[in-house]
């Protein structure tokens, strides 16, 4: 009799309607429903296809496609996680009273993004290293490549500059030794400029044209004016060019759409002490900025030289 009364009971309670229709209506939410609607995929998929049009119409360098390409294909990713994903981590409120399923969302997008920012910065930019191997195969950044190759390149026209300098030098001390070849008088000393620069860049394999002229000292609107008209300088370029003039500065010009580039230099020489002496100087080729300094150098020498000639030919009458 005990037995089937506790029988009774038990049927008696799972049978219950009212319990029935209670649990019916329990149900449990996700972080998943969230993100139900298949609508959130349209950004992703639109910033691919946005990111793949502008990598192959622009211009940007390499790296920087990939890493637009990698961001978009990451978003689309990161939805489709959080559509089959439930990441109901937390069962209390969270900071400010958001509800478990908003803080766990919040802790996802923040381990996502850190996770997405760590595997750009040491795969995909390397600012955290500048090569590694894997499996005995080395993998160098293409930043580092180039700045290698732009360091070799740079080693190898100091190299050639100081050698065109030497025998510039050396030519020179010859040249003065048998003094019956210079007229001092008669010797225009812009045209040497002229001859030494060009022969600097000839022995550099540089094809180059160069133009010394003279203007009073401090006079830099004539200088101005000249190069203006001579390389239809724009706005920009005029300021920099009068504040690098005030100071004493080689002033570069690369010109857009031209094979050549432009350096202007600025010196002075007892054979002109009442005017400073500018050199235009038109590259058709590789450009060393450094090169100023050897080229001041070689002038200096050779004025040295002539006025020491100058010397003993007025001792001499």
């Amino acid at each position: 009799m005990h037995n089937s009364g506790a029988r009774i009971f038990f049927i008696s309670v799972t049978s219950n309607p009212a319990l029935t229709k209670l649990s019916e209506g329990v149900t449990t939410e996700t972080t998943k429903d969230l993100f139900s609607s298949p609508l959130y995929y349209i950004f992703p998929v639109a910033l691919i296809i946005y990111t793949i049009i502008i990598a192959i119409a622009s211009n940007f360098e390499v790296i920087s496609k990939v890493k637009r390409i990698y961001y978009a294909i990451m978003s689309l990713l990161f939805i489709f996680v959080l559509k089959n994903v439930d990441f109901m981590w937390v069962s209390k409120e969270g900071l400010w009273g958001t509800t478990p399923k908003a803080w766990s969302l919040i802790l996802v997008s923040i381990i996502g993004m850190i996770l997405i920012v760590l595997i750009d910065s040491y795969i995909i930019s390397g600012y955290v290293f500048k090569e590694f191997g894997f499996f005995g195969t080395k993998f160098i950044r293409d930043e580092t490549t180039e700045t290698v190759k732009s360091q070799h390149d740079y080693i190898f026209s100091l190299e050639s500059s100081i050698k065109a300098q030497f025998e510039l030098i050396d030519k020179t001390k010859k040249d003065m030794a048998d003094s019956g070849k210079l007229k001092i008088k008669k010797l225009n000393f812009n045209e040497q400029i002229e001859k030494i620069i060009s022969g600097f860049y000839a022995l550099k394999n540089t094809e180059t044209q160069v133009e010394a002229y003279n203007f009073k000292k401090g006079d830099y609107n004539l200088v101005v004016d000249k190069l203006t008209n001579d390389y239809n300088l724009n706005l920009y370029q005029i300021i920099k060019l009068k504040s690098r003039l005030k100071n004493n500065l080689l002033y570069y010009l690369k010109i857009k759409g031209c094979d050549y580039n432009m350096l202007h230099v600025v010196i002075t020489s007892e054979f002109a002490p009442d005017f400073e002496i500018g050199i235009a100087i038109k590259l058709y080729g590789e450009c060393n900025l450094h090169d100023q300094y050897i080229i001041k150098n070689i002038i200096y020498y050779y004025e040295l030289e002539l006025i020491k000639l100058k010397k003993r030919s007025n001792s001499c009458q």
